[in-house]
Parts: structure tokens; sequence; C-alpha cells
């Protein structure tokens, strides 16, 4: 048996990409290995957001092309996602040993390439019975792309150039996908695209998608991402409203909270208009956990800009949040852009906005004090087998002592210890 290792990198889209490409592997008789030592291919899925991911990727590859040389027999490396899309003559030229090179939306090519790789014969394969997939440490929770691309062209993002315009995914495909979850028992579904807001597809925008999933499984709790602020209509938030199994957390990008910076983003809001969509989901979602990602520093931004961020973090108090400083993305329409702050300044006022934001995160996780949480119990802790980490409904890790056997399991557990990015509790057994 040839057995393959896949190594994903980048966000849930591409861990969805990866699933489904180890599951259509192992349908074709291909191992799958979470280790090179064992492996004889490694694919990389890769990332191209930030540059940083990148160079992490060509490191990577580094150490591949030892490994190959020091293998007797074959030893095949393919690269697949965004960055074989955006930096595939990079790649080609600083590591010309790899073996294929494919783009998000030849990905199912991936098979082939490894047939004629290893001289397998298609008429000949037998599934592979393996019933752990690497990429898959929770079967019981489960993906689905509903959509892929984008059209907005923010000026510091690369996704439209290496994930192509926006494609809906019919909704015939995504109730029959969501049929076989309700067979398998799984219990949490994500939908995924880069903005799961914009959905259109025979005449079925996102929010009727949304009810129609939840009348099909309202034994599944449901999640999405992207949202793009511009995009959070009132229907939306009314069917989020309206269903017990759409989960009480929203993750919606800010990336700035000055209306001046977010034109030059080319965001296509203002900070009054967020600041609306965030008051009327409390309004109708009490409760409802809000996670968003800002980025300090973006060119040209001043100290009174980036103070109207600092001030709207405050306002608005978020869950949690991905921050991140300003850097230059080729091949976007910032990296052109006058105006970029010392790096030694992008750092400190990202450093400052983290300060603020930890303190924010913290306090408010406190409301989650003595309150009876349902929780799905994910994996043993790695710091104590004796200790159980979940995810509540609110996407919040919460620690607690347990069993192995309740993994897979929706559980109820009482909260009785906070700290800035987790819950602590305990398992109440009536």
């Amino acid at each position: 048996m040839v057995n393959i290792c896949i190594m994903t990198y980048g966000c849930q889209m591409n861990e969805s990409d990866s699933l489904t490409l180890e599951q259509q592997l192992a349908a074709n008789g291909f191992g799958l290995v979470d280790n090179v030592k064992t492996a004889d291919a490694v694919i990389l899925n890769t990332c191209s957001v930030r540059r940083k991911a990148e160079e992490r990727i060509f490191g990577q590859l580094g150490h591949l092309k030892s490994e190959k040389s020091n293998r007797e027999g074959k030893f095949a490396i393919g690269v697949i996602g965004c960055m074989a899309e955006g930096a595939r003559e990079e790649l080609i030229k600083r590591a010309p040993y790899i073996d294929f090179c494919l783009s998000p939306d030849e990905t199912d090519s991936v098979l082939n390439e490894l047939l004629t790789i290893f001289s397998i014969d298609a008429n000949n394969i037998e599934a592979n019975l393996q019933t752990s997939l690497p990429g898959d440490p929770f079967p019981f929770k489960r993906y689905i792309p509903i959509m892929r691309g984008c059209n907005n062209f923010c000026t510091y993002c690369i996704v439209p150039f290496v994930r192509g315009r926006e494609k809906s995914v019919p909704i015939k495909g995504i109730k029959e996908k969501l049929t076989r979850f309700i067979d398998k028992g799984v219990m949490e579904v994500t939908l995924l695209g880069q903005n799961v807001n914009s959905y259109d597809s025979d005449k079925v925008n996102f929010p009727v998608l949304l009810s129609k999933l939840c009348e099909q499984a309202p034994q599944i709790g449901f999640r999405f991402m992207t949202s793009h602020p511009k995009d959070i209509s009132n229907e939306l938030i009314d069917v989020m409203a309206s269903y017990d199994n759409v989960l009480p957390h929203l993750h919606l990008p800010m990336q700035s909270g000055s209306s001046a910076v977010l034109k030059t983003m080319n965001r296509k809001y203002t900070a009054e208009h967020y600041l609306g969509r965030i008051q009327r989901l409390r309004d109708k979602i009490p409760g409802i956990a809000i996670t968003t990602d800002i980025i300090c520093g973006f060119p040209g931004e001043t100290d009174a800009q980036f103070e109207e961020t600092l001030n709207m973090c405050k306002t608005i108090r978020f869950d949690s949040a991905f921050m991140f400083y300003y850097s230059v993305r080729e091949g976007t329409a910032a990296a052109d852009f006058p105006g970029l702050l010392p790096k030694n300044e992008r750092k400190t006022r990202l450093q400052s906005l983290i300060k603020i934001q930890q303190k924010i995160s913290k306090e408010v996780n406190c409301r989650h004090l003595d309150e009876e949480l349902i929780v799905i119990a994910e994996q043993v802790s790695r710091r104590d087998s004796k200790v159980i980490a979940g995810r509540t409904g609110h996407n919040k890790t919460i620690l607690f002592p347990g069993e192995t056997s309740c993994i897979g399991q929706r559980l109820k557990i009482k909260c009785t210890k906070t700290d800035t990015w987790t819950l602590f509790g305990e398992k109440i057994t009536d």
C-alpha cells in the first residue's frame, strides 16, 4: 500500500479540502499517515494569506528535499492549495524537486497524479478501509463548503487572486452531504466560504439555505464562516435567532474601527454600519459570542485612526480577536500604497491592541461563571490525561475532569472558573 501524508496550512477551507482528499485517496487504495517517515508521498495543502505562511511552507519543502534525497525508494512531493496558484512560478524555481503543483480548482487531479507516479492501475484499486483518518480528529464534526472564491478585493488580501471569483455550490449537493452526515451521527456542521453571506444558487440566498439546513437536521448544531459585515442582513440575523440549532457564535471580521481606514481597505462598510450590525445581533440573540479579525498599522493609518479601533474594541467588547499588524503582501493593491508605517510602530500598536483585548476577553468570559453549558467533548487535554477538552456553543474551549469514553458526546457542564482564553467546569451527572 502507498502511504500518503497530507500536511495542511491555513484556514478551515483548507482543512475541509484536505479531509475530502484523504477520503478520496482512502477510497482508492492509498494509506493515510501523519508521519513523513512512514509516508511514500507528502502533499502540502498551502496558504497564501500572509508571506510568513509561505516561508514556513518553503522551509518544510527544504526538509522534504532532504527526505527525498535520503530515500532509496520512490518518494513524491506535491503542493496544492493557494500557493500553487499564487506562487506557482516561485515554487517551481525554488523547489524544482516537487512532483506536482495543483491550484485549489485542480485538487481533483491529485489522485491521477499519484496513480501515475506510483504506476498504479486504476482498474485494480481496492478501497482502504481505514476507520480513522489523520486529518479527521473529530468525526462528530464536519465542514460543508458552500461556496469558493471572493469578489470583494479587499486591498490587503490575496484570496481573490488565488481562489478566484465566487462560485456557490448548488443546494442539492449541500443537502445530500448533510444527509450523509445525519446518517453518520455528526453533531456539528460548519458551513464554509470566503464570504458565506453572499451565497446565491438557484435563487436561494444564504438565509434561506441556512433555514432549510436547520430544518433538515434539527439535531445538528450549525456554525458558518467567514462572514462579511456588508452582507450580514436583517433576514440572516432573524434566521439565526429563529433556530435553536444555529449555535450562538459569529466570527465577523472588523479589520479596523476607522471608517477612513476601512475605505482604504475597500471593505465597503463604515465603522457605524459594523457597530449597528453588532447591536442588532445582540438585540436578537442575547448572549451571542462575537469574535473578529483586526489589522493595525495599515498604510496611512494615523494615531487618531488607530485610537478609533481601540475605542471600537472597548465599545463592542469582542469575546476574542485574531489581531495582526499589517504586513505587505505582494500582488495586492495595498502593497503599493504610500504611508507604510515603520515595523516597530506597527508592532507597538499591535501590543497595545492585544493588551486591551486580553483584558476584555477575560472579563467577558466571567459571564459564564456558574452557567450550565451544553458542550461537545472533543479530546483529552494535552496537559492532563484525566481532563477532557470540550467546546461550547459559543465556540469556547472548556476543560473538565472526565474519561475518554465521553469524547464525541454532548454533555452538560457547569462552568466553575474562567481565564482569558479558557473556561473550566465540572460535568453535571444528573
